[in-house]
C-alpha cells in the first residue's frame, strides 16, 4: 500500500504533451456566498481522455488591490478551502483526493489519515516554488490528484474545490487569472501526458460587496439627523457623544467625528462624534454676550437659583456648567455668587465678545 501511493504521488509530476479537451472554470456564490469561488473541472470534450492530476495557479492580479484568499484564523486553513474530496477512489466515492503539496506533511502513506483537516489541496508556502503563496495570500496553487483501482475512476466532471475571498481594505473588484502550474506539470493526464487542448489560461472578474458599513458625513447635522444617519448606515450599536464649546457651530450641531467619513469600518463600531453645546453665558451661541443672553441667565436665576438647592434637569443647555459652577448638578448660593459675578463683569453695557470657552466665575 506505502509503495504504491507513493508511487502514484510521483507519477503526478511527471507529464509530457498531449491532446485532450479539459476546461476548469470559476463561479462566484451568491446572497451569503458571494465571496465563495467554486472551482470546477469538465473533461467532456473530444477527444475525452481522464485528467489523472492538476495542477493549478490562482492569482489576484489588479495593480493596486488588496483582495486575498481568506484565512479565517491562523493555522485553520480548513475554514476556508472546503467542497473537495479526500483519499483514495472506491466504488462508492470518487475524485481527487491526493494533493501532492500536503501529502509529505500530513499523510503517512502506511496508514494514511485522509481526514486531517489540515490536508487540502492548497499547496503549503514552503513548498517547491510556492514561497509567497497560500491563503491569506493573493496567489494559491492548487494541487489534486486520484488514485483509483479497477474503474473507479472520478467523475468527467464536477468540482474540485471551493475557496473565499476578502478584501481587508474594502476593495470590492479584482481579476483573478486561473493558469496551469507547469512547474507540477499543469493539466496531467491518465497516459502521464500534459493536456495542451484546455482553456487556460484565463482571467476572471471577482466582484464581491465591502464588509462592513459606510461612515457617513455627519458634519453639520443635528444630532438627532446624526443619530438617524448612523443607524440607517447599518451600524448596530449606539453612537458615543461628546459635548464640546464651539462658538462657530450652531447649538446641538455635529462639528466633528472620530471615524472618517465615507471609510467601511466593522458594523458594530460605535461612531463617536462631537455636538456644540453653548459658549458659556452665550445662550444664543453667537459668540457675544447681549441682552437676551443675560435675559437667560437672569430666568436661569429666577427659575433654579432661590430657596433649597434644586437640581437642573438634564435638557437644559445650562446643565452642569453654565448654572452650576462646581457641577455638582445643583444650584447652591455659592453658584448664584459666581452668576452674579459673570453678570457683574460682562452683562452691562455694549455686547462684548467671550473667548470660548469662557469661565464665568
Amino acid at each position: 500500500m506505502k509503495q504504491r501511493i507513493l508511487l502514484i504521488v510521483a507519477m503526478l509530476l511527471i507529464a509530457a504533451p498531449a491532446f485532450a479537451t479539459v476546461k476548469i472554470d470559476v463561479t462566484q456564490g451568491t446572497g451569503n456566498d458571494v465571496n465563495k469561488l467554486t472551482v470546477s473541472y469538465d473533461c467532456n470534450g473530444s477527444p475525452v481522455e481522464q485528467v489523472r492530476a492538476f495542477a493549478l495557479t490562482f492569482a489576484l492580479g489588479s495593480a493596486g488591490n488588496s483582495m486575498v484568499f481568506s484565512r479565517a484564523e491562523p493555522n485553520q486553513d480548513q475554514n476556508d478551502v472546503n467542497d473537495f474530496f479526500r483519499g483514495e477512489c472506491n466504488e462508492t466515492n470518487r475524485g481527487y483526493g491526493i494533493f501532492p503539496g500536503q501529502f509529505k506533511n500530513r499523510i503517512d502513506p502506511g496508514n494514511p489519515n485522509w481526514r486531517d483537516v489540515y490536508y487540502t489541496p492548497i499547496a503549503p508556502p514552503n513548498d517547491v516554488d510556492a514561497c509567497s503563496t497560500g491563503l491569506g495570500m493573493r496567489t494559491i496553487i492548487a494541487e489534486l490528484g486520484t488514485l483509483y483501482v479497477d474503474d473507479n475512476t472520478p467523475a468527467s466532471s464536477g468540482t474540485l474545490f471551493t475557496v473565499r475571498v476578502t478584501d481587508p481594505n474594502h476593495k470590492v473588484t479584482d481579476t483573478l487569472h486561473v493558469s496551469a502550474n507547469t512547474v507540477r506539470g499543469g493539466v496531467v493526464l491518465n497516459s502521464g501526458a500534459t493536456a495542451t487542448d484546455t482553456n487556460l489560461p484565463f482571467d476572471k472578474t471577482i466582484t464581491i460587496p465591502p464588509i462592513g458599513c459606510t461612515v457617513p458625513d455627519l458634519n453639520g447635522m443635528t444630532m438627532s439627523d446624526a443619530n438617524t444617519a448612523i443607524s440607517n448606515a447599518g451600524f448596530t450599536n449606539p453612537p458615543t457623544i461628546s459635548y464640546a464649546s464651539n462658538c462657530a457651530v450652531a447649538l446641538g450641531k455635529v462639528y466633528s467625528q472620530v471615524q472618517a467619513a465615507n471609510t467601511i469600518i466593522d458594523c458594530g463600531t460605535s461612531i463617536q462624534y462631537t455636538a456644540s453645546i453653548p459658549c458659556k453665558g452665550d445662550s444664543d451661541n453667537n459668540v457675544k454676550v447681549n441682552n437676551s443672553d443675560i435675559i437667560s441667565i437672569s430666568s436661569l436665576l429666577t427659575n433654579y437659583g432661590t430657596g433649597s438647592p434644586k437640581k437642573i434637569p438634564s435638557t437644559s443647555p445650562y446643565y452642569n456648567y453654565c448654572a452650576d459652577a462646581d457641577a455638582d448638578t445643583f444650584i447652591k448660593n455659592s453658584d448664584i455668587i459666581k452668576i452674579s459675578s459673570w453678570l457683574t463683569n460682562y452683562g452691562s453695557g455694549s455686547p462684548k465678545k467671550i473667548n470660548c470657552p469662557h469661565s464665568y466665575n
